[in-house]
Parts: structure tokens; sequence; C-alpha cells
């Protein structure tokens, strides 16, 4: 049975992944209006909008997991590496899910955002927003 402490740590953890995907929910919001908005309005390929939209992600993300999830100064480049890595990651997920696995798209995307959504909590606290490795670069 847990003591109090650590109970404590690890609702405080929850919590703290909570605000992590909000921050993943306002960033994809973000993203889908940057590539309506190139798409429809600009007559920009989708793709290319996808593109300029990651690099606002990117930025967004970082800024917002900097001042409200971890609450400290992190490693941009760790951070933008990771993140691209992820997606990737991501994409692999679905495409397994969905076509080698034969599991409907839906519901492979939601494993797969799952899956990745706690790597990505659990890389971010240790490589990017870890105050041990702040002098890191």
């Amino acid at each position: 049975m847990l003591d109090n402490l650590s109970f404590s740590a690890v609702l405080k953890e929850i919590k703290r992944y909570f605000v992590f995907i909000t921050g993943g929910a306002i960033s994809t919001l973000i993203s889908i209006a940057i590539t309506f908005i190139l798409t429809e309005a600009f007559k920009l390929w989708h793709m290319i909008g996808v593109s300029l939209a990651l690099f606002a992600e990117i930025i967004f993300q970082f800024i917002y997991h900097s001042r409200v999830t971890f609450k400290s100064k992190g490693r941009f480049k760790v951070f933008a590496v990771l993140l691209i890595l992820l997606s990737g990651l991501y994409w692999l997920l679905v495409y397994l899910l969905s076509v080698r696995l034969e599991i409907h798209y839906i519901p492979s995307i939601i494993l797969a955002s799952f899956a990745v959504s706690i790597l990505n909590y659990t890389l971010n606290k240790q490589l990017v927003f870890n105050p041990k490795k702040k002098n890191m670069h």
C-alpha cells in the first residue's frame, strides 16, 4: 500500500501529465487551424501547411511546457528533435495497428496517441525539462 507521500507524488504526476496532454490538444487545434488557413485561403498544398504547422507546434509546445507543464527552462534543440522523432513513431504505430494488424484507424490513432503521449511526457521530463540536465548542450 502506498504511503501518503507516495500517493501524493503519484497524484501530482498524474495532474502534470494531464496538463501536458492539454498542451498537446491546444497544439493540435493550432496545427489544424494553420493547415486549414494555408490550404484553403492561400491555396498551398496541404502538406506544406502541415509542415509549417509542425514548426509552429514545436514553438508553441516548448513555450507551453516550459511555462505551464514543467515550469522549467528546457533545451529547445533536444525538444524539437524529440518531437520530430516521436511524430515518426506515432505515424509508424498508426500504420502498424491499422494496416498490418487491421485495427480500424480511429482506435489505432487513439492507441498510438496514448502510447506516444506517455513516452513523450517521460522523455520531456527526463531529457528536456530536467533541471539536472540544464547545463548540458
